[in-house]
């Protein structure tokens, strides 16, 4: 069964940390109606993979936005551990890291420095 965790906005300013903590086998879905802004701020899934984190960003609103440099080799200072999923909104990594999958239905800005890194796909026997 899967941890839902349901919030307004989630508006993280530099150096600020949020863990999602859990053990192998669970799974998070934070559903998201607001807004979606890591300034310099960052979302770890401890103790879980990427693939088992699901950020549901909820009908229209502003723009999830990813910002606060750092981008580059070191990417990202704004940073999540899981997947990003905004059908409704658009999405601006203005440097920005998602460790996992990214998955918009509107305008989607990835600028350079920024990075979308999948989680390797099992293999099938």
């Amino acid at each position: 069964m899967p941890t839902v965790i349901c919030v307004g906005d989630i508006v993280l300013q530099a150096g600020q940390v949020i863990t999602l903590q859990g053990v192998p086998g669970d799974t998070f879905i934070v559903n998201v109606t607001g807004k979606f802004i890591l300034n310099g701020a960052r979302i770890i899934a401890n103790g879980v993979e990427p693939k088992d984190v699901l950020y549901n960003i909820i009908g229209s609103g502003a723009q999830v936005a990813f910002s606060g440099g750092g981008g580059g080799s070191g990417c990202c200072k704004a940073s999540v551990d899981g997947t990003l999923l905004a059908p409704n909104r658009d999405i601006a990594l203005s440097p920005g890291l998602v460790n996992g999958e990214l998955i918009g239905g509107h305008n989607i800005s990835i600028v350079s420095g920024s990075a979308v890194k999948c989680p390797p796909s099992p293999c099938v026997p």
